[in-house]
Order: structure tokens, then sequence, then C-alpha cells
């Protein structure tokens, strides 16, 4: 579950289950099926099930669209690789999968599609590939500032295209606010 410290909005339940939107049923299928989800996952409660989305474990929803916003697996003995489909969570704001060393490959390139995305956990896994091969930041976040990036155990790669990310946000900012507005 979320630590206190990045819990800003309380998820409450929804009075009316909103239908599951598409996407988001496609990307936390194939999360579950690619990450070992059937066969090992520690905690898996409602997943795959009829239960509304909010029902899931470690899914935050918005309780307005019935959106996917938060996504805490930490610590839940995920292994393999990390789907593309990740990117279909468009309104994914926090994703916290540390903790899984079982984890190994590729970051998805596709994560570069999250732009709500403003907190990101990905250590203690065994990823180590950078984020894309194109020499643009992957990371068009709307508030790449904001995005929180642990990776204590993640190899350099990834680290060096996070803080180049959010060096360049940081300039751009920086920039920005020292112009006089009119």
């Amino acid at each position: 579950m979320p630590p206190k410290s990045l819990k800003k909005k309380k998820s409450r339940r929804i009075k009316t289950a909103l239908p599951i939107h598409p996407q988001d049923l496609h990307a936390l299928r194939s999360i579950f099926e690619s990450t070992g989800g059937p066969f090992g996952w520690k905690v898996k409660v409602n997943w795959m099930t009829a239960a509304p989305l909010e029902e899931w474990t470690g899914i935050l929803v918005d309780e307005d669209t019935g959106r996917v916003t938060e996504l805490w697996l930490r610590a839940n003995g995920l292994t393999q690789t990390v789907p593309d489909a990740l990117g279909l969570l468009s309104e994914l704001q926090v994703l916290d999968l540390g903790e899984n060393p079982g984890l190994v490959g590729p970051v998805p390139a596709a994560l570069g599609n999250l732009l709500h995305l403003r907190v990101l956990m990905l250590d203690d896994c065994q990823l180590d590939t950078p984020l894309t091969s194109s020499p643009e930041p992957s990371l068009r976040c709307s508030n790449r500032d904001e995005v929180l990036a642990l990776f204590k155990s993640v190899g350099g790669t990834i680290m060096a295209k996070v803080r180049e990310v959010i060096r360049s946000s940081l300039t751009t900012n920086a920039q920005h606010n020292s112009k006089p507005h009119s």
C-alpha cells in the first residue's frame, strides 16, 4: 500500500461501480500475466475477477472516471518482464513495482506514454536497459519536475536517463520562470 507521505488524495469507494475501461483492463491483464501473477504474486485479491477495480489489490482509481490512477505492487513477488501494455494506463499517476527482484529485462518504452505519471518506483528490480533508444527523453510527463524516481538497485543506464529527463525539465522550468511575465 502507498506510504503515508504519498497519500495526497484519499481513494473513496465508488458508490456505483463504473465499467472498467477496456484499455485499463487489457493493461492490467497483461501486467498480471507477464509478471507471474497467476502463480507467483504474494497478494492478488480480486485480480482478474468481476470485482470493481478499486477492490483489486494495489489499485486506486479515479472516483469520477473509474480509470486506474495508482498501481502499488511493491514487494509482491512479481517476476519476468514488464509488458508494453503498461503504457495503456493513460491516467496512471503512481507506479510502484519496487522490491520485486524477479522483474528483469527492459523497462518498456511505453512508460513514456504515461503523461500524468508523477511517482515512479522501480527500486530493487533487475531492470537495466534504457527507457528508449530515442535521443529524446521518453518520460514526457506533463509535470516531469515532480517525478520521484527511486532506483536504489537499478542499473546506471536507467538512472542516467531519469536524471537527464528531470534535469531537462528543471532547466526548462527555470528558464520559463525567469522570463518576465506580461
